[in-house]
């Protein structure tokens, strides 16, 4: 199983310029609170190397919103990072962070759909990635990015991840012990790694997405991320399954379930085409 969360993380364009870790702090309630004291950030990768200890960090916009900045170069890699925020020795929150290669859609698409030039960058930013994470639970990766998969081996021969279409293998370690990846025979289209014995704890690194997304299924993120938004808005309950108007027209609305993500028929049709559980 992974060992990172397949939802709910910010996402990080590898190279970019300027980057920053972001996070809410919590009171006791799970409210949304500013820090008393000063609030630092310790930022490691997914291989354990430690990036900064107790860095800086500024306010940001929001309660209890705060940012720890990256240089470039600490965000080139397609990686995992782990953010421990702390006031003097105490662990305010963990936060973790990809980096990847690419975003299934721009916010400045989503702002192009009708209605959406109302909000404001933050909204589509969150949205677009709520849709991300939903169509790549089901299709997944339409971008690179890293993972890292820990199992307990027992003697077999080959191990084939979850996460497809895998691009490269960047570590594995076999007990505690380190693996060279050249060892390995990687089969990239199937996603099967092989000529190891994986027996005890394993911890398996890889790269694995697409180069560039799905057309279709870019166009059917940036319908549900448009529809998403705007139904928050609407007057129409979201238990509504059917509204009869005064000239006796009723209209059936649609709603997600078991294999209809969204409630959406025309992007669930084509999410559910790509579904993972059809190879």
């Amino acid at each position: 199983m992974s060992t990172y969360p397949d939802r709910g993380l910010q996402r990080i364009l590898a190279g970019s310029a300027n980057p920053v870790l972001r996070v809410t702090l919590q009171d006791q309630d799970g409210d949304a609170a500013d820090a008393v004291g000063t609030l630092t950030c310790s930022i490691s990768r997914a291989d354990g190397t430690v990036i900064a200890t107790d860095r800086a960090t500024s306010d940001a916009t929001g309660t209890g919103a705060y940012e720890c900045a990256l240089t470039t170069a600490e965000a080139l890699t397609l990686d995992v990072l782990t953010a421990t925020w702390r006031i003097s020795s105490v662990t305010r929150a963990v936060t973790h962070h990809r980096i990847v290669g690419g975003f299934l859609f721009s916010v400045a698409e989503l702002a192009q759909r009708a209605g959406m030039e109302q909000f404001d960058v933050a909204t589509l930013r969150t949205e677009r990635d709520r849709i991300s994470d939903l169509i790549e639970f089901y299709c997944g990766a339409q971008t690179p990015r890293y993972d890292l998969d820990e199992f307990e081996g027992h003697g077999h021969a080959r191990h084939a991840v979850w996460h497809r279409p895998l691009r490269s293998v960047r570590a594995l370690t076999i007990g505690g012990g380190t693996v060279s990846v050249s060892e390995l025979n990687v089969n990239v289209a199937a996603g099967i790694v092989s000529e190891v014995t994986f027996l005890g704890w394993c911890q398996l690194g890889y790269e694995h997405g697409l180069s560039t997304p799905d057309p279709d299924l870019k166009d059917a993120g940036l319908t549900a991320a448009a529809d998403r938004v705007l139904r928050e808005r609407s007057v129409i309950g979201s238990r509504t399954r059917s509204m009869t108007n005064d000239l006796g027209v009723t209209q059936q609305f649609s709603y997600a379930g078991d294999g209809h993500p969204t409630g959406i028929d025309e992007v669930d049709a084509i999410i559910m085409s790509r579904s993972r559980a059809r190879i």
